[in-house]
């Protein structure tokens, strides 16, 4: 396991904060409302037009409305079943994508009070790798092919689903040896908590959890990746 630490040069292609909610009675135009008052509190976002908004975040049908950042490189994502927040590379820090949800869902529940019932993330990276590719080099948790298939391993993908105290998690690894390929090796971890109903009742419980589910996150990526990756890229 590599040391959990910062990383100036952090990996992450993707990242993605989801908060599972239980709105029934929301509809788009509730969901327009909410987007105007966003704008107030999150200056640097505008509404997206319905042709640029991803159609696969919502059944077709349900109430969906996107915001956009093209300075933070966030998108707001939110329907009657969850709220969702975005951000591409660059990514800067945990603090930028745990604020913005949690403005969002204060708002929210200032106009619908809902209560989330998991919360989930997801972070996907991409580290660089030169050819030809030895795993061992850059990963700890590698796909192996058994010793007497007399085999060479070309591309993989490989998904891992785990247990550890109170989060449920999934780890997919995927990269190729081969050069036509492009050279990197995919990380893409998801985790997942269900949310107490009763401590969710307290204001300060949802930045303690979100801190919590870093932790957790931080704690599989670099339990993954060798200490020459961590120092690389820190």
């Amino acid at each position: 396991m590599a040391r959990v630490r910062h990383l100036s040069h952090a990996p992450i292609q993707e990242a993605i904060i989801d908060f599972s909610i239980v709105a029934p009675n929301v509809d788009n135009e509730f969901l327009e409302l909410l987007a105007n008052n966003l704008k107030d509190s999150l200056p640097n976002y505008s509404i997206l037009e319905r042709l640029e908004q991803d159609p696969s975040c919502a059944p077709q049908n349900e109430p969906f409305i996107s915001l956009s950042s093209k300075i933070d490189k966030i998108v707001i994502e939110i329907t009657n079943k969850n709220i969702r927040v975005d951000k591409l590379a660059p990514y800067e820090n945990w603090e930028n994508l745990s604020d913005t949800i949690l403005s969002v869902y204060k708002l929210y529940t200032s106009m619908n009070n809902i209560p989330i019932e998991r919360i989930s993330t997801r972070f996907i990276n991409s580290i660089s790798v030169e050819l030809p590719l030895d795993l061992e080099e850059y990963l700890k948790l590698i796909p192996r092919l058994p010793n007497n298939l007399q085999a060479t391993l070309g591309d993989f993908f490989v998904s891992y689903f785990l247990s550890i105290d109170d989060i449920l998690a999934s780890i997919i690894l995927a990269g190729s040896h081969t050069e036509n390929k492009g050279n990197a090796i995919i990380i893409d971890i998801s985790t997942f908590y269900m949310v107490d109903q009763e401590l969710l009742k307290n204001d300060g419980y949802l930045p303690v959890l979100l801190k919590h589910i870093r932790k957790y996150k931080n704690k599989i990526f670099f339990s993954t990746i060798t200490e020459k990756v961590a120092g690389d890229l820190q």
